[in-house]
């Protein structure tokens, strides 16, 4: 075999492995995030009721806001949540605690598509 014909079935072969790899590679690669940066807080009120918030992105993702309550009268908590939104609504999602609670906690739960 000549130098010429060597380097033709070298080229081929390095062409056909890299087609081979590609595919590969391109699978094991992480899907994208549709998320942007989400931004909320406490309602406005002397005593936290609520967490509001939105996320940015553009789907197919989605978000909702969750708050962490406890019963005064019986030391008992509980976690509600807002309606759910697609990433990049910014109607934004509220939960809210019952009458006679208090907020211990809340923020904004990613549900992935």
């Amino acid at each position: 075999m000549n130098f010429r014909r060597l380097c033709r079935a070298a080229a081929m072969f390095g062409a056909g492995f890299v087609l081979a790899v590609g595919p590969v590679v391109a699978t094991a690669t992480p899907a994208a995030a549709w998320y942007g940066a989400c931004y909320g807080g406490y309602d406005a009120h002397p005593i936290p009721t609520a967490y509001w918030g939105w996320c940015d992105g553009n789907g197919p993702d989605s978000y909702r806001a969750y708050v962490d309550c406890l019963r005064v009268s019986t030391k008992s908590s509980y976690r509600d949540f807002g309606v759910i939104r697609w990433a990049g609504d910014r109607r934004g999602s509220t939960a809210r605690c019952q009458v006679g609670t208090a907020v211990i906690g809340g923020g904004l739960e990613k549900l992935p598509a």
